[in-house]
């Protein structure tokens, strides 16, 4: 998945020849900040919610 979003990054910072459209451009970056979002959600945020709902389970959280 991170070897995706570094080509997708790669592509659109990369010199790119004149018959890309903006338009094309901009469906490239969408792509690719929406494969971050997905990784960052799985990496972070999915860990630390359950970290969370098992502290909260315990006690811990108040």
């Amino acid at each position: 998945r991170l070897s995706s979003m570094e080509k997708n990054t790669y592509r659109i910072f990369s010199i790119t020849p004149p018959v890309v459209t903006s338009n094309q451009q901009a469906v490239e970056i969408l792509q690719c900040l929406q494969q971050i979002k997905t990784y960052i959600r799985k990496q972070w945020l999915l860990p630390l919610q359950l970290h969370n709902e098992y502290d909260m389970e315990n006690n811990f959280l108040k």
